[in-house]
């Protein structure tokens, strides 16, 4: 194997680990995927997290979570009134701010 084929093996692995980093699921909420909207807000509240902010974009509506103990941010996003993915997002989501509703929701569906 040549030097220039083992850098591009290296380089694909390394880039499809941080793809997978910044799309990783939310080990202890994965039982509440397919769960109704409303169902499912009142189950992470009993569990400790802390609803930041919400979007909506594309036919799909995200809220913003703080993970209890951790802290991190955590996205939800409901299609359907269904929650359909959960995963840990970037910081700026929970913070709210100048970011539009729209901005939001697109930043998320990409990171989904």
């Amino acid at each position: 194997m040549t030097r220039s084929i083992r850098f591009a093996l290296a380089a694909g692995v390394v880039l499809a680990t941080s793809v997978l980093s910044a799309q990783e699921q939310v080990a202890p909420l994965r039982d509440l995927i397919g769960a109704k909207g409303a169902g499912g807000e009142t189950e992470m509240q009993n569990r400790g997290y802390k609803l930041v902010n919400s979007a909506q974009a594309g036919g799909s509506s995200y809220t913003f979570w703080r993970e209890p103990m951790s802290n991190r941010c955590v996205a939800v996003q409901s299609t359907d009134g269904r929650y359909a993915a959960i995963i840990y997002t970037k910081e700026a989501d929970c913070q709210g701010g100048s970011a539009t509703t729209l901005e939001m929701g697109e930043a998320v569906a990409r990171a989904l």
